[in-house]
């Protein structure tokens, strides 16, 4: 099982939040992606053993560009961490339907905890067929905004 981490940004914060992440639950695989191209070709992969994401954003342009994302990250349990708590950052925030919203101020061991009792209450089996049913529905958008390129 593994858990996708995505921040553009490699500063002390977001350092302090791998390894509190790491130690939480080592048998957890933590997948690092820096871009949202990165993290976009991934989430295109089958998306068999992802358990959670983190979103760590460092900017609301940021969140702008990464909601072309949220069909396919719905499918999965989402913490996001936003620097600016601002009201419309906040509402932007909420088209993922995060879990839980951390903000970059915040202790990255509070993280941690919340964390650890997200792992624990994650069914991996009703989680797969969730991903599942998301990967047909894209797989079918795709075919439908195909035909509809071709005319048909």
């Amino acid at each position: 099982m593994n858990v996708i981490f995505y921040s553009s940004v490699v500063n002390e914060k977001a350092k302090a939040i791998c390894r509190v992440l790491e130690k939480s639950d080592r048998s957890i695989g933590l997948e690092m992606h820096r871009s949202i191209d990165s993290l976009e070709s991934r989430i295109k992969q089958p998306m068999n053993g992802i358990i959670l994401v983190i979103l760590n954003v460092a900017s609301i342009e940021e969140l702008s560009n990464l909601i072309t994302l949220k069909e396919r990250l719905h499918a999965f349990p989402v913490i996001l961490i936003i620097s600016d708590t601002g009201e419309g950052t906040m509402k932007k925030g909420r088209i993922f339907r995060p879990r839980f919203i951390f903000g970059a101020d915040d202790d990255p061991e509070e993280l941690g905890l919340i964390y650890k009792k997200m792992l624990s209450r994650i069914d991996v089996t009703n989680l797969i067929i969730l991903q599942e049913r998301s990967a047909d529905k894209n797989e079918l958008n795709q075919r439908n905004n195909i035909r509809l390129k071709e005319g048909k």
